[in-house]
């Protein structure tokens, strides 16, 4: 994998390569994006093109480009704390990537392998790329999209290889079918992506359509041939379904195989599929490189060329697009087919037709209209039950109008939800409960604001309550103290000081419990600053509130882990940590 990490260095090195025009805000929103990548004979990402580079075509027709940008993905692996909360907002530092797992053709026990290579791949993943795990043709999702790889990984030890023993059965025209389905439905459902969706296609054999593969049996010499198709029509439109949805979707498409065969009766339907969509078909291993390794270089950064938009040229129509470089020795890879993306709307007008909040949790995709950020945090109910706070926010003091909360599990299904109320709308950050059985979920928060913009954002949280010995400890919040009561916050600026509580069940009046919270650069470095904590009762005889606080203007604008150590007397110790972010002072 040492390719990999040297590709990524390069691509570190060659950021100033970006950006090389300058446009409005304006010119961005009414332009039209096209995106694509470059690669040297090294295979690693060409980052210095130009647009006199390149040649753009358009439906066959040459377009002039009005702007290049390189956007690179950072490797992540320094972040050393996580993000203080989840937000909407594009910058092009993570990518989004969905494996697919097709596991009708894995051959049982060589699911060993293809884990191996997804773990080793996840490793090497920055904390913000969110990847999602999908089983192929009747799985469904097993992970939707996380940044906690720990999840999905738990989530891909159950997947075993489901594939007849001899070879393809008679049922490999209809697994072909119902895969290709699925393929397609999965995709659109996080259609009109803000920035290029890696996709990762696992499979080892695809029936071709009709007219591509004999459809019956036949007799040649007293031998009875079989047919791949089965009962189960395979047809190009199955195929052009896929294409149609790696458009939308902005998808970078790859298809693997996870083993090789002597057996090449499924290699016509994955070259067509190859075809059809102008993704690669490797092979999981090749000598000592990887696919994955590969697609770890490759999805580190693409480029946009934004080009003038013509009058037949209306969003999401869909147009077929081509690009190449004459520059020596450069390969450009982009799908066939390009959706013209809706323009961002002008400021105080909404891009996307949202009606309501719950359009939008229908979907996995973010929406951008309204910028969001979000974050989460778990306590107990009196009646022991566990609730997590939701806490949201829009930058820049929109007004929100409604907005509505869910729970999703690793599957995908959305377990709780409320709608914010008005009382829980009017302050700032907003802050409204949802109870859930304790489990590892995404947190959506899906608003639109009073001029009609449209967000959604997500972040993962964990319902459950950290041990301590025979304690238990909620999530750690920070703040401050207002007469109305105490207001979370999630970032900071001029503030002298914050407010950081916590509460703890299971305590007894007269047992000695221990409480230090401590300020520190990443999560597990050395304290900056330790404070002592101070308990208060409540109406609950085994819950407490431990406060601190903290003198956040001491600190130099960047993100800080606040950490809460609790023990009693004799027993075992427990932590719970928060970021929050220090902000620059406007002056």
């Amino acid at each position: 994998m040492a390719v990999a990490v040297a590709g990524v260095a390069l691509l570190t090195a060659a950021v100033a390569a970006q950006q090389q025009f300058v446009l409005s805000s304006q010119d961005r929103a009414r332009l039209v994006a096209v995106d694509f990548t470059a690669f040297g004979p090294d295979g690693l990402p060409v980052t210095d093109l130009r647009p006199e580079d390149l040649t753009l075509r358009i439906d066959g027709r040459t377009r002039p480009i009005r702007a290049l940008d390189f956007v690179p993905v950072s490797a992540g692996t320094s972040m050393r704390v996580p993000p203080p909360y989840g937000s909407n907002v594009i910058s092009g530092d993570a990518r989004t990537i969905l494996l697919v797992i097709d596991d009708e053709t894995l051959r049982p026990g060589a699911e060993g392998i293809l884990k191996d290579e997804i773990r080793t791949f996840l490793s090497q993943l920055g904390p913000a790329d969110r990847v999602a795990l999908v089983t192929v043709p009747f799985g469904g999702m097993k992970s939707d999209f996380t940044g906690d790889h720990a999840r999905l990984l738990k989530a891909l030890d159950p997947i075993v290889g489901r594939a007849p023993q001899g070879g393809p059965g008679t049922n490999a025209g209809c697994n072909t079918r119902s895969t290709l389905v699925a393929l397609a439905g999965t995709l659109d459902s996080i259609n009109s992506a803000e920035a290029p969706l890696t996709v990762v296609l696992f499979t080892g054999s695809l029936v071709a359509p009709k007219g591509v593969e004999s459809l019956s049996r036949s007799t040649v010499g007293g031998v009875d041939y079989f047919n791949p198709m089965g009962t189960c029509e395979v047809l190009v439109e199955h195929y052009n379904n896929v294409n149609a949805a790696v458009a939308r979707s902005r998808a970078q498409l790859y298809v693997v195989l996870p083993e090789l065969s002597a057996d090449n009766s499924g290699r016509a339907g994955l070259e067509h599929l190859t075809g059809q969509t102008g993704a690669p078909l490797w092979n999981l291993r090749s000598g000592t490189e990887t696919a994955l390794g590969r697609i770890l270089v490759q999805s580190a950064g693409y480029y946009l060329a934004r080009i003038e938009p013509e009058p037949n040229e209306a969003p999401d129509t869909v147009r077929g697009y081509s690009v190449s470089s004459n520059r020596p020795g450069i390969t450009i890879r982009h799908r066939p087919q390009m959706q013209v993306r809706r323009p961002a709307g002008a400021i105080g007008t909404a891009a996307t037709k949202i009606t309501a909040p719950l359009d939008m949790m229908r979907e996995a995709r973010l929406f951008t209209d309204l910028p969001l950020r979000v974050s989460g945090a778990t306590s107990r109910n009196a009646d022991g039950s566990l609730k997590v706070l939701a806490m949201f926010d829009a930058p820049g003091m929109a007004t929100i109008a409604t907005a509505m909360l869910g729970l999703f599990d690793g599957t995908g299904r959305m377990v709780a939800s409320s709608t914010a109320t008005s009382a829980e709308l009017a302050t700032n950050p907003k802050v409204a409960a949802l109870s859930a059985p304790p489990g590892d979920y995404r947190l959506r928060v899906a608003a639109i604001d009073s001029q009609g913009r449209a967000g959604a954002a997500d972040v993962d949280v964990t319902v459950a309550l950290t041990p301590a010995g025979a304690l238990r400890l909620s999530s750690l919040l920070v703040g401050q103290n207002r007469p109305e009561g105490f207001q979370p916050r999630m970032e900071f600026t001029s503030e002298v000081t914050a407010l950081a509580m916590l509460e703890i069940y299971g305590g007894q009046p007269g047992t000695p419990v221990g409480v230090a919270f401590e300020i520190a650069s990443s999560l597990n470095g050395p304290a900056l600053a330790t404070m002592p904590g101070a308990f208060v009762g409540t109406n609950e005889p085994d819950r407490f509130i431990v406060t601190a606080v903290i003198p956040v203007g001491a600190l130099q604008p960047g993100d800080y882990a606040i950490r809460a150590i609790v023990a009693a007397q004799g027993q075992a110790g427990g932590r719970v940590v928060r970021t929050i972010r220090k902000l620059p002072t406007v002056r």
